[in-house]
């Protein structure tokens, strides 16, 4: 049975990527999620495709790219060698999938963890190692976890001290009870209680 959602394409132990063509719109999480056999140490930095469907792009002179050649596959990551062996500006550019050279493909990295991907869009995915330098860490952006802050991180860090009792609200008032060591009946809905 194959996956709706996404398709395997190439998993090649040459290359540092793997390959998703996304079967339904989302998240490149949500697509990364439905791989099978996903890397043990999970993915890395995300990497979306740029197609005639994007219309021109801005691209800053930090992004990272890769660039694939369609007929021989050889893999160009470095930012500053892609700019140079595709004939790109080496500063921010204003790019559409028409001024990439014909026989290559150009991956432009996804910094935001909300960028919406199009049925059929292809995105590239890193490989994480746990042979990863040191230094090739401190170089990849930070990755924030969707819904948390530095506060809610540090409190589930130090796993039930002062920070996370304060910061724990039981959902329904039977648990918050229960919490608090009220011992008052507590009203579950429907009429309210007579008062007594």
């Amino acid at each position: 049975k194959s996956n709706s959602f996404c398709t395997l394409l190439c998993r090649a132990s040459a290359m540092p990527h793997l390959r998703v063509v996304v079967g339904k719109a989302g998240t490149a999480a949500e697509a990364l999620a439905r791989v099978r056999d996903p890397p043990a140490d999970g993915f890395g930095a995300v990497y979306y495709k740029l197609t005639p469907a994007h219309g021109s792009e801005r691209i800053s002179a930090k992004k990272r790219l890769i660039a694939i050649h369609t007929e021989s596959g050889r893999e160009v990551t470095d930012g500053a060698a892609v700019r140079q062996e595709l004939g790109l500006a080496s500063d921010d550019m204003l790019l559409a999938a028409g001024d990439v050279p014909k026989g290559w493909e150009l991956f432009i990295q996804s910094t935001s963890a909300n960028r919406v991907l199009k049925k059929g869009q292809v995105i590239l995915a890193e490989h994480v190692t746990s042979s990863a330098t040191p230094a090739a860490e401190a170089a990849a952006p930070a990755k924030k976890q969707a819904g948390t802050t530095k506060r809610s991180r540090e409190s589930k860090a130090d796993a039930g001290g002062p920070a996370r009792a304060a910061t724990h609200r039981p959902k329904d008032s039977a648990s918050k009870a229960a919490a608090t060591g009220d011992r008052r009946p507590v009203w579950r809905g429907g009429r309210p209680p007579a008062p007594a």
